[in-house]
């Protein structure tokens, strides 16, 4: 069973039951290192304490692991950061929830990374996002929120210097993301989502497909990236620039549909769509891509005007609903 949410942050998710919100990556707890030891005891009522004692402490770590995000030493805390960067859609930029992302790994990890995958190579560039000193040992002093922010400027430096080099394939550059790093990790797409190359072009599919049938056709030709142990994050999903038109609310809730089911198809352990601000710039990229015909919205007129408009009806339902 998926459940469909809206935080506070502006991210609009679907999970299933138990899975750990986006973030920094945990590695399972070791409970039996960080839990205090039980004396041996025959007292049978001791033993049972101990280990009560033991399984609270183990739950109370785990929850721990999924809230902040706590690594063990040795692990990598890995954002993977990929955006279409095409012409019709504004400059790749971090949204204020994908700021906060991470800030979130630079702060809680000891080997916290962003990887940003160059839409025009698929090639990924290892950024790092813990605080470290010259001599690479973790930060722990007063420099910390410096060195942080100079590691989170980076990252945005490097996402506002991205540029298409060729056609529209989300599909294309999820593949590419995923294989930037090693599952588990959180895969931040930096997309408007109106693809028109690859397996999903809308201008083929429409606004009308149920999203489920368009998923599992993808998966049954063999086109979906394998994304099992992946949190997907849609940021920037329906807007549009350049020479593509503005998607009505309809076809911006019809896309998200879209995604958020190839993303569950392609084995994603969680899925959102952020919906919180983020900086809109000229796109730098000079390649023209496609236009998606988007149909017009038209205005309604009262009972006392000679002239009605109508709003076409593939806005308002989708095929066989």
């Amino acid at each position: 069973m998926k459940i469909t949410e809206r935080t506070r942050s502006g991210l609009r998710h679907e999970h299933t039951p138990g899975a750990c919100p986006p973030g920094p990556t945990a590695s399972p707890p070791k409970a039996a290192a960080s839990a205090p030891k039980a004396a041996a005891s025959p007292n049978p009522r001791g033993a049972r304490a101990a280990l009560l004692v033991l399984a609270a402490t183990a739950t109370l770590l785990s929850l721990a692991g999924c809230v902040v995000g706590v690594s063990e030493a040795g692990t990598t805390d890995a954002v993977v950061l990929a955006a279409t960067a095409t012409a019709n859609e504004p400059a790749p930029s971090l949204s204020s929830a994908g700021l906060r992302l991470l800030t979130s790994v630079g702060e809680t990890s000891s080997n916290g990374v962003a990887f940003i995958v160059n839409p025009a190579t698929g090639q990924p560039a290892r950024l790092p996002l813990t605080p470290r000193r010259a001599d690479g040992q973790v930060e722990h002093g007063p420099r910390r929120p410096q060195l942080l922010s100079a590691n989170l400027s980076r990252v945005g430096d490097r996402l506002r210097t991205e540029a298409a080099a060729g056609p529209f394939d989300l599909l294309a550059t999820m593949l590419a993301a995923s294989r930037a790093t090693p599952a588990p990790a959180t895969m931040l797409l930096l997309s408007s989502g109106v693809s028109t190359a690859g397996g999903f072009d809308l201008r083929a599919v429409g606004w009308a497909e149920r999203p489920a049938s368009a998923a599992v056709i993808l998966e049954h030709r063999g086109l979906l990236p394998d994304l099992r142990g992946w949190t997907v994050i849609f940021s920037g999903l329906g807007q549009t620039s350049g020479r593509q038109p503005a998607l009505p609310l309809p076809q911006q809730t019809a896309l998200a549909g879209y995604w958020l089911a190839i993303c569950h198809a392609a084995g994603a352990s969680t899925c959102w769509v952020d919906e919180s601000p983020r900086p809109l710039r000229p796109s730098r990229s000079a390649v023209p891509v496609p236009v998606v015909p988007v149909p017009a919205v038209r205005s309604i007129a009262g009972p006392h005007q000679r002239v009605k408009s109508i709003v076409p009806a593939d806005l308002l339902f989708r095929f066989n609903s």
